[in-house]
This record gives C-alpha cells, sequence and structure tokens, in this order.
C-alpha cells in the first residue's frame, strides 16, 4: 500500500511542520485583530477646499482642543492639544477622536485655516462617533454671535410685583424696588395769602414718603403752610393732612423731617397729589417758597 492510500481512497498526512504553519497563522491572525482594536474610537474627517474662483486650495489646516475631555470609550483628550493637517490639491484627510457623546458635554475642536490666497477663518468642529468617513458640512457648528439686537425697555416683561416700582439688578438677578429718591414738589406763589389755600398741587403717579418740608418767604412777613394729601379724583376736596401742625416760614428759611402722615399711595392708574393749603399769613410777604422732599 502506497502512503496516503487507504482502502482505495486518496488521503493526505499532513507533515509536523505543517501543523506548526498553521497554528502560528492562526495566531498571527488573532494578535492581529487584537491589536487592531486597541486605541481610541476615531472618525474620518474628508472633504476637498476651494478658492471663490473654482481652484483647489493648498496649506494647513491647524485642529485645536480647546477644552480637556474623555471619549465616550474612555480615553483623555487634554486641552491644547494640537495637530497639523495637510491640504493637498485642495483635499485633506484627519482622523478625530470624537467629542459628541464625551465628558463634559459641550466640546469642541477649534479648526484654522493656513491657505494660499485666502484668509484665515477659524471655525469650530464637532466630532460624531461614527464608522464612515464624513466631510466638513456634518462636523461644522456655528458658534452664537454677540447679542446685537435692541429692544425698547417698553418691550421688557418686568419681574413679578414690580407694578409702580422700577427694575434693579442685584449682580444675580433683577428685581422690583421702589423708584429712587430726590423727587420734590416745589410751590412758588407771589403775595401769598390764606385765599391760595388748596390751588397749588404737585402729582405723584408712585408711592413716595415725605421726608422733609421746608419753606422760606422774601423775609417781609411771615407764612403759616401745610400740605394734604388728596386722591386725583376729588383734588378740591380736604385730604390727608401731611404735617401735624403748620410750618411757619420766615426769611431765615424753616424746615422740619417731623411728618405726621408721610406716604403718598399713588400709582400709575391712580394718582394722589399734594395739596398746598395756607392757614394764616403774617405782615405783608411778597412771596413764598415751599418745598416737599419725597424718596
Amino acid at each position: 500500500m502506497k502512503p496516503g492510500k487507504c482502502e482505495g481512497r486518496d488521503r493526505f498526512i499532513l507533515h509536523p511542520s505543517s501543523f506548526i504553519l498553521f497554528f502560528l497563522t492562526c495566531y498571527l491572525a488573532l494578535a492581529t485583530g487584537l491589536f487592531a482594536q486597541t486605541g481610541p474610537a476615531k472618525t474620518t474627517i474628508a472633504d476637498t477646499l476651494y478658492a471663490p474662483n473654482g481652484s483647489k486650495l493648498a496649506g494647513t489646516l491647524r485642529i485645536t482642543n480647546g477644552t480637556t475631555f474623555t471619549s465616550a470609550d474612555g480615553y483623555v483628550v487634554p486641552a491644547g492639544s494640537e495637530i497639523a493637517v495637510n491640504v493637498v490639491d485642495g483635499a485633506f484627510s484627519v482622523d478625530l477622536i470624537p467629542n459628541v457623546g464625551a465628558t463634559p458635554s459641550g466640546t469642541h475642536y477649534r479648526v484654522n485655516y493656513f491657505l494660499t490666497s485666502t484668509a484665515r477663518p477659524g471655525e469650530i468642529w464637532v466630532i460624531p462617533a461614527t464608522p464612515t468617513s464624513v466631510n466638513l458640512l456634518d462636523v461644522r457648528a456655528v458658534p452664537l454671535p454677540a447679542p446685537s439686537l435692541m429692544l425698547a425697555f417698553a418691550q421688557l416683561i418686568p419681574p413679578t410685583g414690580c407694578l409702580d416700582k422700577v427694575p434693579a439688578w442685584t449682580g444675580t438677578a433683577w428685581v422690583c424696588s421702589a423708584a429712587p429718591g430726590g423727587r420734590e414738589a416745589t410751590f412758588n406763589l407771589e403775595t401769598p395769602s390764606t385765599s391760595d389755600s388748596g390751588k397749588y398741587g404737585g402729582y405723584y403717579s408712585r408711592t413716595v414718603t415725605i421726608v422733609k418740608v421746608s419753606c422760606n418767604t422774601d423775609g417781609l412777613g411771615t407764612v403759616s403752610v401745610n400740605f394734604e394729601i388728596r386722591p386725583e379724583d376729588s383734588p378740591n376736596s380736604a385730604g390727608t393732612t401731611v404735617l401735624a401742625a403748620p410750618l411757619t416760614c420766615t426769611g431765615s428759611g424753616t424746615s422740619t423731617t417731623s411728618i405726621l402722615n408721610d406716604v403718598i399711595p399713588g400709582t400709575i392708574s391712580f394718582g394722589y397729589f399734594v395739596t398746598l393749603t395756607i392757614p394764616a399769613t403774617s405782615g405783608t410777604p411778597g412771596k413764598v417758597w415751599a418745598a416737599v422732599v419725597t424718596r
């Protein structure tokens, strides 16, 4: 019987060296597969760049990672990492670690173009995780522009509870607060007399507090003054008296901060008058000046 023959059917005997070659081949194939899977996953970005006249550009892309991030598969890409990519005959191709799905979220690559016959604009790339190649349309992100829209203050919706108040910035948020003080109702009368009572008033369309009353004459006599807070729908009727007793105005000036009823409860929808009253005069005063100071 010839080697390799058995009962009339062909049979081949494998030489021992063939076993060694077989197992070595299997080992190399397995090792190659394992090594091919090491390292971070990457996405290929490839495209062709043209000048406005249609010619293909040449130069370099510089790609920088601005913020340290950890990729979805656990690889850390530190901030400031930069690579250069050649653009030859308009074409470029680069493999980048995806930042979509990375931690923290919102990271991106900054790309600057250093090309012939063109300016050097910069742009932002956000790289998806995909086994297929992508182009610039797939990775470009438009940065948010600086706000340039101007709105009229009347178009803004104020915080809750802002009726008759003003917006104020606390450093962290807008709130509503009382309007700033310093407003004055002033009264200048010539030849003042008791018959002038109730004829002159200052109008308030917001709530304020009276903090001071002062007055003065031309020195030719004295004038006693007081004030009443009267609602806008009945300005000719007696109102709430401001001072507990009239203030006597002289040529050297007089003032008081002792206010009996100091709140003027004005609102935008309903205001109040602070009306001057003159209970008495003495001598022959030619002028009187009076002021109600509020905050």
